[in-house]
C-alpha cells in the first residue's frame, strides 16, 4: 500500500510542477521523486 501511494504522491507532485517556465524544476522533482523511489527504507 505504501508503494502505490508513495507512486500517486510522486506523479500528483510531478503533475503540479509541470506548468513551470523553466524545465528546472520539472526537472528536480522528477529526479527527487525517482532518488526516493530508489531509495526506500
Amino acid at each position: 500500500a505504501y508503494e502505490s501511494h508513495h507512486e500517486i504522491r510522486a506523479q500528483a507532485e510531478r503533475r503540479t510542477a509541470a506548468p513551470s517556465p523553466d524545465g528546472r524544476w520539472t526537472r528536480h522533482r522528477t529526479e527527487a521523486a525517482a532518488r526516493a523511489r530508489t531509495r526506500r527504507p
